[in-house]
């Protein structure tokens, strides 16, 4: 079987694993008065991972020109998913990464922030880790920019590598 081949079918078992309703009557997210786990303290956070889940939506956008649409629709977008998908997945949202790789060409317009993109690795490696040393297992990263994917993937290998695939993440 070829490693996309692989990739595709590890990718479809996770969405599973993230998607599927919770069998036992314990509390789960959608009992909570936030999926934004920026509404949380540390100490109401270590609470609720993992004891009620263990999964954390990560959607990545960045600000750059769109024509008359809003600088920010490439972050909205994802964040916007999240909410609609983190009660029905037991998952927590984490703070949106806003800043992406955008091309040189669109960086020129005004409002557009690039950030290199090995340098997004570096950042997106230590948002990852900073998940997983929380307690999540599961990561799912909602992408709205596909200027970011490379880096993304750079970055998911990493942290899969890292913890022995003990983490899962799917983009």
């Amino acid at each position: 079987m070829s490693k996309n081949g692989l990739k595709v079918i590890l990718g479809s078992l996770l969405v599973m694993v993230l998607i599927a309703p919770l069998a036992s009557s314990q509390q789960t997210v959608a009992d909570l008065k936030y999926a934004e786990m920026a509404h949380y303290s540390w100490m109401r956070l270590a609470s609720i991972v993992p004891e009620i889940t263990d999964r954390v939506i990560l959607p990545v956008g960045t600000i750059e020109a769109h024509g008359a649409t809003c600088i920010g629709s490439d972050t909205y977008i994802p964040v916007h998913l999240a909410e609609l998908a983190a009660k029905k997945c037991n998952a927590l949202i984490a703070p949106a990464v806003t800043h992406g790789a955008t091309g040189l060409n669109i960086a020129t317009h005004p409002g557009s922030i690039r950030i290199r993109p090995e340098i997004l690795v570096e950042y997106l490696v230590d948002v990852l880790e900073g998940l997983v040393q929380s307690g999540f297992k599961n990561v799912f990263i909602l992408n709205g920019h596909g200027g970011n994917t490379e880096s993304i993937e750079a970055a998911s290998n990493r942290i899969f590598e890292k913890y022995n695939g003990k983490i899962r993440i799917l983009i």
